[in-house]
């Protein structure tokens, strides 16, 4: 039996790694060219995956009893709160085979720890990160250099842009990363 999570509140890290690349076919580039937020697209792939590299706070909301599992990984729990009385209380709970929790009662409980380990990004998630990068900046590109469109003003990017991690090919490389649990 499982528990369930309720809620999941994942804070953002101190800071993302820097991606240096060149982007672009030695285009020079303007005054006024678009440019995509790094950040942007780290956002974009932790989005998508269930791995961290980069530590951070999360705190979750669990209900039931049995094994509960964070969604995110690694996951080190600091603190376990139970509700009781209208109020929560610090608790104790056995760790469990596959990383997790044993909730003992089918009451709810607050889950607080950290996400990530600091450890390298692997070399295919970095350049899933480049091609999702570049995929973004020519989007962006194209928006801003483009005088006419099909669909409207908006109606090729905003297609390329809800499937850029799909045709950036990013989304293949980090599906070992995609639903660790």
């Amino acid at each position: 039996m499982r528990a369930t999570t309720l809620n999941e509140a994942e804070e953002a890290p101190a800071s993302y790694p820097n991606v240096t690349h060149w982007i672009g076919d030695f285009r020079v580039a303007l005054p006024g060219d678009p440019t995509v937020s790094q950040v942007v697209t780290w956002q974009r792939i932790e989005a998508w995956i269930a791995t961290r590299w980069t530590a951070r706070s999360v705190v979750y909301i669990a209900e039931g009893s049995g094994e509960w599992l964070p969604r995110l990984s690694p996951f080190t729990t600091t603190t376990v709160q139970l509700w009781r009385n209208s109020s929560w209380a610090t608790v104790t709970l056995d760790p469990t085979p596959l990383g997790g929790l044993q909730l003992p009662t089918g009451d709810t409980y607050r889950i607080t720890g950290i996400a990530g380990d600091d450890s390298p990004h692997p070399e295919a998630v970095l350049e899933a990160w480049r091609r999702l990068h570049e995929f973004q900046h020519a989007a962006a590109f194209s928006k801003w250099n483009e005088t006419a469109f099909v669909g409207g003003d908006e109606g090729i990017t905003r297609a390329w842009a809800a499937k850029e991690m799909h045709l950036s090919g990013a989304a293949d490389l980090l599906r070992p990363w995609r639903n660790m649990r």
